[in-house]
C-alpha cells in the first residue's frame, strides 16, 4: 500500500511539474479571440486607432483570458502613432525573436514594428491568416 501511494505521489508531482501553472495554460497558443480582435484593428488601421479600436484593446489588456504576450500586443497597437511607441520597441523585439513563440506573436509583433502609418500588403495576407 505505501508502495502505491508513492507511486501515485511521484506520478502527480510530474503531471504537475510538466504542466503549465494556471493562467499560463494558453500562453503558447495566441490563435484565439484577442489575436483575431487585433488583427481585425490592424488590417484596417490607418495612422493609428481609432476610439471604437482602443475600447476594444483597453478591454483586451483588462481581459484575464489575453495572455501575457497578447497584451504586450495589445498594449502596442493602442500606443500606436504612424510607427510603433519607442517604449514598445524592445518588447516587440523580443517577441519577434523568440522562437518559443507562436506563429501570430512573432508576426503580429513584426508587422507591428515593421508599420509605417499603415500594414503593408503583405502584413495584410498575414493579418488575414489570424483572423479565420
Amino acid at each position: 500500500m505505501k508502495n502505491k501511494t508513492m507511486t501515485l505521489g511521484l506520478f502527480l508531482s510530474l503531471l504537475f511539474l510538466g504542466s503549465p501553472a494556471i493562467g499560463e495554460a494558453s500562453e503558447g497558443h495566441a490563435t484565439g479571440e484577442a489575436m483575431e480582435k487585433m488583427a481585425k484593428i490592424m488590417v484596417q488601421l490607418n495612422h493609428s486607432p481609432n476610439e471604437l479600436d482602443k475600447k476594444v484593446l483597453q478591454k483586451l489588456l483588462k481581459d484575464h483570458s489575453t495572455t501575457s504576450h497578447e497584451k504586450v500586443l495589445a498594449q502596442a497597437i493602442l500606443n500606436l502613432n504612424h510607427q510603433p511607441a519607442d517604449s514598445d520597441k524592445g518588447k516587440l523585439e523580443k517577441m519577434y525573436n523568440n522562437n518559443e513563440l507562436p506563429k501570430s506573436v512573432r508576426e503580429m509583433a513584426e508587422i507591428i514594428l515593421n508599420l509605417n502609418h499603415k500594414p503593408t500588403e503583405g502584413d495584410k495576407e498575414k493579418l488575414s491568416h489570424m483572423m479565420d
